[in-house]
């Protein structure tokens, strides 16, 4: 009887059938979803409960919150998520490489990280869609990484917008001059191919674009956006590293409203314009550019329209077909405060036919000035037959320490420098020094620069008008005075000693001097040359040919020359020949 009973319940174990119970539920992996109806199930079951889901087919899933790295996506898995119906991660990503690991009509939120891949992989266009897939998910939540492997990845017409902390990350960029592979983004539209620009009105900070390259392909308008011209858009502390940036049609970069952005070793080649800084009705600011080439495109290297603080440092321009570098205010209104460390610009305006181009300009196109633009240690070569290295008009500026010095030269505070050596470059408006006294106008005579040097802060002005011209200096506070380095260029005509002794407040003292050899015209300058008159002293001369000059010292600051001593002056008199 018992060997009967144990034969009967040994039938009936085996005979039951097995219900949900997966094919297999555990291991060192943790837990297959195959042996589950769907990826919904298998997350809710107590059999997976704190153990990794791996996804080794296609696995469909209806609505779901995933917490922590619980699934586990193999190549050949595939999780769909049924249209209507929303995968969420919440502050986690799935273990996954770079293949498909999304599908369906749903929607994925939530993930810290991502690869495009995981939303398709079967073309450039697809692999751009799944990007731009990406980038949605991301933007929806304001952070994340998503790191794109080498690869073309063709968006269209359609822009990456980027926002909060979201950083995108390629593999490294690609550089068609030399062949190089990486990961490509191809853009054709209108707009930019990447917009850091939440359009909400708060300032997006953090965004990091690095190691792509971004290619307009001759159709794309602008490669990467920084803020909006409308409301107060604006990106703060951006980093653009290490991007290959080509065939734009407006520009590689566009600056519109950017606070602490940083441009770091990045290529622009080939665009219209390599970047600009937009002029906008409010100021980009702090925003650097550090250690980028701009070359080869087919007008400037870089447009500064307006800001404050901008700076560029260890750039390279070369081979642009237009200047290297161009300044340029429109609005007396608009601010430019722009400095250059370690500049080098070469073989620039290469696309223009002719001569009389320059490597570098600043200028103001409505005669105001340019509020501040600072130039250390630049670096010129190989300006072409004809060219020029510098223009500068209209504004304050400070250049130091160029090489070559032959044939380059330059006064520290806002003298032009001309190819020739000594002598200031004829324009027809003016340069202003740090404290905004003009420099002079050389269209109708040129400073003796080198010789005698300028005075920082003093303004040597030229008036020019019919046979008479008149030279004199002004200091800080506005009033004139004489000093050595206010010649004219180039030979003695006369000079004159007279000791005027100590002058009471308000007194002034003259003497004359004849001028010979002068021809009708001829400016003229008097110059001290034994002894710096203080501020607020004049000397000035007016003269035709072959008459004399009235030289007269004046006090007008309150201080009597005598609180200098009783001073003996020789007045020497230039003409321009």
């Amino acid at each position: 009887m018992m060997k009967a009973l144990s034969a009967l319940f040994f039938l009936l174990l085996f005979a039951l059938p097995v219900h949900a119970a997966p094919t297999s539920t555990s291991g060192p992996w943790g837990v297959d979803a195959s042996g589950f109806k769907n990826l919904s199930t298998c997350l809710a079951s107590p059999l997976t409960s704190g153990k990794t889901v791996t996804v080794s087919t296609v696995m469909p899933i209806n609505n779901k919150t995933v917490s922590g790295r619980r699934i586990h996506v193999v190549f050949g898995g595939r999780i769909d998520v049924a249209t209507g119906k929303q995968l969420s991660f919440v502050s986690s990503s799935v273990d996954a490489g770079s293949y498909q690991i999304f599908g369906g009509a749903g929607t994925v939120t939530g993930l810290t990280s991502a690869y495009p891949q995981w939303w398709g992989d079967s073309s450039d266009a697809a692999r751009g869609a799944a990007l731009l897939k990406a980038v949605n998910m991301m933007k929806a939540q304001g952070y994340g990484k998503i790191s794109v492997p080498i690869g073309n990845y063709d968006i269209g017409t359609s822009s990456i917008t980027l926002l909060g902390t979201m950083i995108l990350e390629g593999n490294g960029r690609a550089n068609e001059m030399y062949n190089a592979s990486g990961s490509r983004i191809i853009y054709s539209g209108s707009g930019a191919a990447i917009d850091i620009n939440d359009g909400s009105g708060t300032t997006t900070q953090g965004v990091v674009v690095r190691n792509l390259t971004l290619d307009g392909n001759n159709l794309g308008h602008v490669g990467i956006k920084l803020g909006s011209a409308t409301g107060t858009l604006k990106t703060g502390n951006a980093l653009i590293e290490n991007n290959f940036i080509q065939k734009f049609t407006t520009s590689g970069l566009s600056v519109v409203l950017s606070a602490g952005s940083k441009i770091h070793k990045n290529e622009f080649f080939q665009n219209q314009v390599g970047a600009i800084v937009e002029r906008t009705p409010l100021l980009n600011t702090t925003t650097s550019f550090d250690a980028n080439r701009f070359d080869m495109n087919v007008e400037q290297g870089l447009i500064v329209k307006g800001g404050d603080s901008i700076s560029s440092t260890n750039d390279i321009f070369e081979l642009n077909g237009k200047e290297g570098v161009l300044v340029e205010k429109a609005l007396s209104s608009e601010l430019i405060n722009f400095s250059m460390i370690n500049p080098w610009l070469e073989a620039n305006n290469n696309g223009r036919s002719g001569s009389g181009y320059y490597q570098l300009v600043a200028t103001s196109l409505d005669s105001s000035v340019i509020e501040a633009m600072t130039i250390l240690n630049p670096h010129f070569d190989n300006a072409g037959s004809g060219n020029k290295h510098i223009y500068l008009r209209d504004g304050n500026f400070d250049i130091r320490n160029p090489f070559p010095t032959s044939p380059l030269y330059t006064s520290p505070y806002g003298v032009i420098a001309d190819s020739v050596s000594s002598t200031i470059v004829s324009l027809s408006g003016k340069a202003f020094d740090p404290a905004g006294w003009s420099c002079g106008s050389a269209a109708t005579t040129k400073l003796f620069a080198q010789a005698y040097g300028i005075n920082g802060g003093v303004k040597y002005y030229v008036n020019y008008s019919g046979t008479v011209s008149e030279i004199f200096a002004i200091d800080k506070f506005g009033v004139r005075f004489g000093g050595a380095g206010a010649y004219l260029k180039k030979h003695l005509v006369g000079t004159t000693t007279k000791d005027w002794g100590a002058l009471a407040d308000g007194a002034f003292a003259s003497t004359t001097v004849t001028v010979t050899g002068a021809v009708p015209g001829e400016g003229v300058a008097i110059a001290n040359a034994g002894y710096q008159l203080p501020a607020g002293v004049l000397v000035s001369a007016n003269v035709t040919a072959n008459d004399t000059v009235t030289v007269t010292v004046y006090n007008k600051r309150g201080t009597p020359l005598g609180a200098y001593g009783a001073m003996t002056v020789t007045a020497e008199v230039f003409v321009d020949n």
